[in-house]
């Protein structure tokens, strides 16, 4: 049993390190190499768990040349776009101006109702309000509206505008985090005070404290508690 549980924790921290060192990216975002490098490594992954008579070695090695093969082909994708349309694939547009282009709609194996199913979960639900729908070689769909269709911003209002600002976490789960506290050059005393004034007595109460720049409070409690928007 031991043996198992140590093939299994070291066959795990290997994965999640290739996988780690390969980037960040969500599953359905993978490029076809990545995918494929991800489903090798785990099938190589299970078979010294589930075959102790495997040597551990063995799997290692192969984990570590499909990752340094993947790494490589990363390399070559960075520097050879011909490299990169090749295993990657390139774009497709599936509407024009307002028309859903039907050869390529074909051409890329997607039916009409996925497509309207992208466009729905972009809040988008008339194809003809569309400028530009790519379908991107990770297999997401992009849409931009045609400029009568698309929100007003502030710029075209001549609106003034604050900048805004990532809220930093101060506190998680009733814990300070002290690098981040010194970071917004803050003290505890000055968030002491602050909770005190939205009657919160104690840090093991907060749940989650944020702040940004222009020092507006993010706070939300514990347990029963929602928490709150707080300026």
């Amino acid at each position: 049993m031991m043996i198992i549980l140590a093939r299994t924790v070291i066959m795990f921290l290997l994965v999640v390190a290739a996988m780690r060192l390969m980037g960040k990216r969500q599953l359905g975002q993978l490029e076809p190499s990545e995918l494929v490098a991800a489903l090798i490594m785990s099938e190589l992954a299970a078979m010294p768990i589930v075959d102790i008579g495997l040597p551990i070695l063995h799997a290692v090695a192969a984990v570590v040349t499909i990752f340094a093969l993947q790494m490589l082909m990363s390399e070559v994708m960075l520097k050879n776009i011909k490299a990169r349309q090749v295993l990657c694939g390139k774009a497709s547009l599936l509407i024009n101006d307002g028309k859903i282009m039907q050869p390529e709609l074909k051409r890329s194996r997607m039916t009409v109702d996925e497509l309207i199913e992208e466009l729905r979960l972009k809040d988008i639900t008339d194809p003809g309000k569309v400028q530009y729908a790519m379908l991107e070689a990770n297999g997401s769909l992009s849409a931009i509206l045609r400029p009568e269709y698309q929100p007003v911003t502030a710029a075209q209002m001549n609106a003034a505008t604050e900048p805004s600002s990532m809220p930093t976490i101060i506190i998680s789960d009733g814990k300070w985090l002290r690098g981040n506290l010194e970071k917004c050059g803050l003290s505890d005393d000055y968030i002491d005070g602050e909770l005190r004034a939205r009657n919160v007595t104690h840090v093991s109460q907060v749940f989650l404290l944020m702040i940004d720049r222009q020092h507006k409070f993010y706070l939300y409690l514990k347990d029963e508690n929602d928490g709150s928007d707080l300026k």
